[in-house]
C-alpha cells in the first residue's frame, strides 16, 4: 500500500510542473495564441501582444512564456521573470492616461460641443501620465519583491503542505476503506460461501434445543415426533453437525452437559 501511496504522489504530485512545462514547449505557438491571444515569435520564443487583462489599456504585453515558466519552477537562472514584470509594468503606466483620454477627450468627439477645451484638459492629461509613471515604478518594485526565487519559495512550500499533508491523509483515509472493501470481496465473501454450506442449519439447532429441554423437563409436551429422537440417535445432519458440550440455555440444574 505505501508503494501505491508513492506512486500516486510521484506522477500527481510531484509531476504537475513537468506537464505545464511540456504543454507548453510542444506547441508555444499555440499555446499563445489560444490562451494568451498573442502573436508568437519563432526567432525569439516570445508571445507578443498579449492584450492587457481588462482592455485598460491600448499597450500589449510581452513575455517568453516557457522560459519564465522554467526559470521560476526549476532553478531560477535567467531574465525572463523580469522581462514580464517590465511589460506589465510598462503597460500599466499607460492605464491612467488612457482613461482619462477616454472620459475627458473620447474619440471622433474632440470637437463636439460641450467638450472640454485643450487648455482644460492639459491639466487632467498631465496627471495621467505622472499617474502612470508612479504605477510603473510600483509594478516594477512589487516585482523585484516578487523575484523568481521568493515566488519558487512560496510555491513548493505551500505544495509540500498539500502533498505530504492533505494529499497523504486523504489518500489514507480513501485506502483504508478501499482495503476494507478488498477484504470483504476477496476473503469475507468465500469464506462466508464455504461457510454456510458448514454450519448447522436452523431446523438442526431447533431439534438440538428441544432435545436438551426434554432430557432436563421430560413432563413438559412437545409438538415434536419421534422422529428428532431417531435423527439424533442416527447423527442427523450431515456435514453441519457440531458436537456441542456447553450449556447454550442456561440451564441451572445440569450436573454434566454429556449425560
Amino acid at each position: 500500500m505505501k508503494k501505491v501511496q508513492t506512486t500516486i504522489n510521484g506522477y500527481v504530485c510531484y509531476s504537475v510542473e513537468n506537464i505545464g512545462y511540456n504543454t507548453i514547449k510542444t506547441d508555444p505557438a499555440s499555446f499563445c495564441a489560444d490562451s494568451l491571444n498573442g502573436v508568437y515569435d519563432e526567432a525569439s520564443g516570445t508571445c507578443m501582444e498579449i492584450p492587457f487583462p481588462g482592455n485598460m489599456t491600448n499597450k500589449t504585453v510581452t513575455m517568453n512564456v516557457a522560459g519564465a515558466y522554467k526559470e521560476i519552477f526549476d532553478d531560477c537562472e535567467g531574465d525572463f521573470l523580469n522581462e514580464v514584470y517590465n511589460s506589465f509594468a510598462e503597460a500599466s503606466g499607460d492605464i491612467a492616461s488612457t482613461q482619462i483620454d477616454k472620459a475627458i477627450d473620447p474619440e471622433d468627439q474632440e470637437d463636439k460641443e460641450g467638450s472640454l477645451r485643450p487648455p482644460l484638459k492639459k491639466p487632467f492629461k498631465d496627471g495621467g501620465k505622472r499617474m502612470g509613471k508612479d504605477i510603473t515604478k510600483f509594478v516594477k518594485e512589487t516585482g523585484s519583491k516578487l523575484s523568481c526565487k521568493h515566488v519558487n519559495r512560496m510555491y513548493y512550500d505551500v505544495k509540500e503542505a498539500v502533498c505530504c499533508g492533505i494529499f497523504n491523509g486523504l489518500f489514507n483515509f480513501i485506502g483504508s476503506w478501499v482495503t476494507i472493501g478488498l477484504l470483504m470481496m476477496f476473503c469475507a465473501c468465500p469464506a462466508g460461501i464455504r461457510g454456510y454450506k458448514r454450519f448447522p442449519t436452523n431446523e438442526y439447532v431447533e431439534k438440538w434445543h428441544r432435545n436438551a429441554r426434554r432430557k432436563y423437563y421430560p413432563d413438559e409436551d412437545y409438538e415434536d415426533s419421534d422422529e428428532d429422537d431417531d435423527d439424533e440417535e442416527k447423527g442427523a445432519g450431515g456435514a453441519g453437525d457440531i458436537e456441542m458440550r456447553k450449556n447454550p440455555l442456561g440451564y441451572n440444574n445440569v450436573k454434566s452437559w454429556n449425560d
